[in-house]
Formats: structure tokens, C-alpha cells, sequence
């Protein structure tokens, strides 16, 4: 069992924290920095303790029910063995009621259709028999919008209108890069994409945000005042838009907000270190109740933690490959106490992929233009050749040994230090790798000796 699964009084949560900031507040160095990203950290994982939804008890029967909508709708495909008839969607419904009762939680629910619903939208459907949290409406005539959300929903509407406007143009994958619609793909792209490495690419994140704003951020660095700020604001505008039409998922919120305030520090005058990046991205975490311990939460800080770590060590001459390495061998760090499997050609081909997923975003952005400026009909061919690329690329990565790769069985706390040290390895502190090197070998003769221990799965 991991240490942060332990668990311990509700008492004992508090007096554990003003310890660790006193303890802190005693050691020489930048004792502002440390505070400014270890208390976020400390009350975050104090915040988010049972924040879990609660997952509704249905009957295993036929079962009417109303509830409102709580997620984002996400539409997926099944293969297409009839035309127009092969797109569902997935939404998650509480404040539920059923024969007059009121029954708590949440309950996962597939349309059989595209339906045009969103966030706050009363909904009233009949679902087949079964089990679980996950149930289907009987058929498309089964359910129906009792009573219409707010301006959440009217931005699914938007969204769900855009998505239309893609797939028009057979932009599945402009679905996917810029509004985080994975699902739109074929399972085998999907499936491929996630052995070999390169699934962190199907969602909204850091990488689709900085392609976007470092393309406005180019453009006013090449033009003259007071147009390079208007540029720059256009830039943290649309970002911040990108991250709520994809649906506002964690990660995209996070990358959003960084970009956000980078663009507001240049436009000050000012350049944010990348301390004060990692600083906001924890503190971003932590208000959305997902800070560490959460998987996504400690993947993304470690896999940012890495990138500043290669860029810190060689200050400007390092090259984007140091940069990639930085952030796979820093997400692996965290990633080793949840899995054992790691791709090591990943950062490579994500490399690879760079270019043609920036040119799927614009194109996706070009594709949302009114359609009397620019007929589908120019569109069709280029999504057709950034599709053979983009579905090209993973299957080449997919024919290479070592897709995936399980690690060995040495022991989560090996496993982790060994990617620690190889993250040092990446960044040119040989001695500091050398020393972590020694430390993995302790922890795995500490691992043999104490008997196995398995590794959380995701």
C-alpha cells in the first residue's frame, strides 16, 4: 500500500500540516518559494479528502427517472453498421428522483443518439434494466428535456454546434485536438495511441494550450506595440475559451490559467519563472479539490516539475528533445505508483506528433469560420492528409519494440527513483543521478527483503 493511502485520524490532519510549515519555516534557503508550493500542496490534500462523487443505487429493473445534468456531454461512436445511426452520448446525471424519491448520487448515462443537452438541463428518461452506475436510455423516444439549463448550457450548445460544423468536413480529429472529443475516433486509433505512449495527446492539456498561445504569443513578438498587446490578449482570450468549450476538464483548466497568466505578465512586463508557474499550477489544483494525491494532479505537476528541471539545469541550450525527456521521465516519476508499463520511444514520437497536431488545432480553428468565407469543400482534403499522418505516426510507434515496456519488478519505490534518476540523467546532473542511482538500488534490496507490494492501478 502506498504511504499517501494510509489513513489517519481527522484530527490528526491540521497539527501534521502547521508542523511540516513550521519545520519548513526552519531551514535555510528560499523559504518563500517552498512555502508558496508545499502549503498549497499540504492543504490541498487535506481539501480533497472524500471528495469522490458517490455513484446512485438504481433498481436492476426498467427504471423512469429524472435527474439534471452534471457533466459534460461526450459523444462516442460504435461502428458504423448503419449510416448516421453509429454516435451516442455519454452524460452524468444527480439531483435524481425516482417514483418521487429523492436518491443521492451520481448515475451514468448513454443516449443513443447526438443529442443536443447540456450542463443543468432537467432531464426525464427511461433506462433499460441492468446494474452499476452506468445504464442506457431504451431508445431515442425514451427521453426528453423537461426543463433547460442556464449559460452552461447554452456552451455545450455552442460546443455540440461546432462539433457539427467538424464532422461536416470529416474533422474527427479536429473534435479530438481541440475540443477533447476522443471519442469521435476509431477505438483502434484510440487503442493504439494509448500503447504506444501517445494517448496524453487525445486531451485537452498543457500541449494543446501552449501550441495555441505560443502561435499568438510568435506573432507578437513580430509586430510593434500597441498591436503585440492586443495579440497577446487575443491569445490569453482564446485559450481560456479553448479550455471551457473542451469541456473544462481539470488539465485544460490548468494549462489554460498558466497561459493566462503568463500572457498577463508579459503584457506587465514581466516574464513568470517557472517557479511561479509550478507555484500557480498547484494552486489551480488545489481549488479545484484535485490536488495531490490525485493521479492526474501528481502526473501533471511532475510531468511540468521535469520540464522546469531540464530547463534550470541547461538554462537556454537545451533542445526540445531534453525538454520532452524532461517531462516523460518527471511523469513517470509519479506514474510509477500507479502502473508499470512506460513506452520509452514516447517522447520521440510525441516529438513527431507536434507538428501535426499543431496544424490539426488551426485547421480546426480555420474549419469554425462561417461557412460563406470558406466552404467545406476546400476543407475535406487536408483533413483527409492530417488524418494519414496523424493515424500514421501511432502505428509506426505501435511496430517498434518496446511499446509498451513493463518495467521490471523491483519495487514502486526503485522504479520511481530509477525515473528520477534518469530524469537527472536528461537534465546533466550526472552526480545527482549517480546518488539517486544508489538510492534506487536501497530500495530495491529494502523492497526484496520486506516481500511484494502492488502497484495502484489506475
Amino acid at each position: 500500500m502506498v504511504p499517501w493511502l494510509w489513513t489517519l485520524p481527522d484530527a490528526v490532519g491540521n497539527p501534521l500540516m502547521l508542523l511540516a510549515v513550521a519545520g519548513i519555516g526552519c531551514l535555510p534557503g528560499p523559504r518563500s518559494l517552498m512555502l508558496r508550493m508545499l502549503l498549497p500542496l499540504l492543504i490541498g490534500i487535506c481539501i480533497c479528502q472524500g471528495q469522490h462523487p458517490q455513484e446512485a443505487i438504481l433498481p436492476s429493473g426498467p427504471v423512469t427517472l429524472e435527474g439534471v445534468v452534471c457533466s459534460t456531454p461526450r459523444l462516442g461512436q460504435r461502428r458504423r453498421q448503419q449510416p448516421n445511426q453509429h454516435r451516442y452520448t455519454r452524460i452524468k446525471i444527480d439531483q435524481i428522483r425516482c417514483s418521487d424519491l429523492r436518491i443521492e448520487g451520481e448515475v451514468s448515462v448513454t443516449l443513443p443518439e447526438p443529442a443536443r443537452v447540456g450542463r443543468g438541463d432537467r432531464l426525464h428518461l427511461i433506462l433499460r434494466a441492468g446494474s452499476g452506475s452506468h445504464r442506457q436510455v431504451i431508445s431515442a423516444k425514451h427521453w426528453h428535456i423537461l426543463e433547460t439549463g442556464g449559460w452552461m448550457a447554452r456552451a455545450d450548445h455552442w460546443r455540440q454546434h461546432a462539433i457539427e460544423r467538424l464532422l461536416a468536413a470529416d474533422g474527427a480529429w479536429g473534435c479530438a485536438l481541440l475540443l477533447g472529443e476522443r471519442g469521435l475516433l476509431e477505438a483502434e486509433t484510440r487503442w493504439t495511441m494509448r500503447r504506444t505512449g501517445l494517448g496524453h495527446l487525445l486531451a485537452v492539456s498543457g500541449l494543446h494550450i501552449g501550441i495555441v498561445l505560443g502561435l499568438f504569443l510568435a506573432l507578437a513578438r513580430r509586430v510593434r506595440p500597441p498591436w503585440s498587446h492586443s495579440l497577446r490578449c487575443c491569445g490569453a482570450i482564446l485559450v481560456l475559451g479553448q479550455a471551457f468549450l473542451s469541456g473544462a476538464d481539470p488539465p485544460a483548466i490548468r494549462a489554460a490559467m498558466t497561459g493566462a497568466m503568463l500572457a498577463s505578465g508579459l503584457l506587465g512586463g514581466r516574464i513568470p519563472s517557472a517557479f511561479h508557474a509550478l507555484c500557480f499550477s498547484m494552486l489551480i489544483w488545489c481549488a479545484m479539490g484535485l490536488a495531490p494525491p490525485s493521479p492526474a494532479a501528481t502526473i501533471s505537476l511532475c510531468a511540468v516539475a521535469g520540464i522546469h528541471v531540464v530547463g534550470f539545469c541547461r538554462g537556454e541550450k537545451h533542445s526540445p528533445l531534453s525538454a520532452g525527456l524532461g517531462a516523460f521521465f518527471g511523469a513517470h516519476v509519479a506514474l510509477a505508483w500507479w502502473s508499470p508499463e512506460l513506452s520509452p520511444l514516447s517522447p520521440i514520437f510525441t516529438l513527431l506528433m507536434l507538428l501535426p497536431v499543431g496544424a490539426g488545432i488551426l485547421l480546426a480553428l480555420i474549419n469554425l469560420m462561417p461557412e460563406m468565407l470558406l466552404p467545406v469543400t476546400w476543407i475535406e482534403p487536408c483533413w483527409r492528409l492530417l488524418d494519414t499522418v496523424l493515424d500514421g505516426i501511432p502505428l509506426l510507434a505501435d511496430r517498434c519494440p518496446g511499446s509498451p515496456w513493463l518495467a521490471p519488478a523491483i519495487g514502486v519505490p526503485a522504479l520511481s527513483l530509477g525515473m528520477l534518476a534518469l530524469l537527472w540523467v536528461s537534465a546533466g546532473r550526472l552526480r545527482l543521478a549517480g546518488a539517486t542511482s544508489l538510492l534506487s538500488v536501497a530500495a530495491y534490496f529494502i523492497f526484496t527483503a520486506m516481500g511484494t507490494a502492488e502497484t495502484v492501478r489506475l
